[in-house]
């Protein structure tokens, strides 16, 4: 009886420590997101995480490159802008609502749902596909460093 039990418990300890490291790891792909600012990125620093078919980086114009965004871990998501601005009248911080839906490898930010591509310590990776105007589909790929 008493080995049925040292067996039943050891079971149940593999269980939780299975559980939680499950867990950690989803944590820490979460707190490589809000583990410091990002900044738009302009080159790739790895391109083998690209989605496959056909794909375009978006554009960061010059009045973008000195914008700050900082993800906080009750899904807010607040982009300073930086002293180059776009137009006069950009709004300095805008505040808005993000989520990852870890189950579809998604990345929603203000309603607006990207595939997650990459998340690593040096780059945020994220696409949306549009359509291209011949009935295929695009993808248009951002990158946050």
């Amino acid at each position: 009886m008493g080995k049925r039990i040292k067996t039943f418990l050891i079971i149940i300890l593999s269980g939780f420590m299975i559980a939680f490291s499950g867990c950690k790891k989803e944590e820490h792909l979460s707190d490589i997101l809000t583990s410091k600012t990002w900044k738009r990125g302009i080159v790739d620093l790895n391109t083998s995480t690209n989605p496959s078919g056909d794909h375009a980086y978006a554009i960061v114009t010059d009045c973008e490159t000195d914008d700050k965004y900082t993800f906080h871990k009750d899904g807010i998501l607040v982009i300073e802008r930086g002293e180059n601005k776009c137009e006069q009248d950009d709004i300095q911080t805008e505040t808005l609502q993000y989520s990852i839906d870890r189950e579809n490898n998604e990345l929603i930010i203000d309603g607006a749902t990207y595939i997650l591509a990459e998340e690593s310590e040096n780059q945020i990776k994220y696409y949306m596909i549009v359509p291209n105007g011949t009935n295929l589909a695009h993808n248009v790929i951002f990158l946050l460093q």
